[in-house]
């Protein structure tokens, strides 16, 4: 139970970039939400919505809670 709860989220939002306080919360959002499926797949769907965040201006802060995001100029490197 250690390793899901605190280790899984730790490695998996270095990987990811995401935060791993907000992986941990999306796992008990997501299994409250969906149940076991929604732990299955409260990650993938935490990552959909951080992109989706990010794209727009409004709740692009939303996203950069979440982790570090990458702002791409318009010659498009970063």
């Amino acid at each position: 139970m250690l390793s899901e709860n605190v280790v899984f989220p730790s490695l998996a939002g270095k990987s990811l970039k995401l935060s791993p306080d907000i992986l941990f919360l999306s796992l008990i959002d997501w299994n409250y939400v969906l149940g076991i499926a929604g732990v299955l797949l409260s990650i993938p769907l935490t990552m959909i919505l951080k992109i989706v965040f990010e794209s727009f201006n409004e709740p692009k802060w939303l996203a950069r809670l979440m982790g570090p995001t990458v702002d791409i100029g318009e010659d498009g490197r970063t």
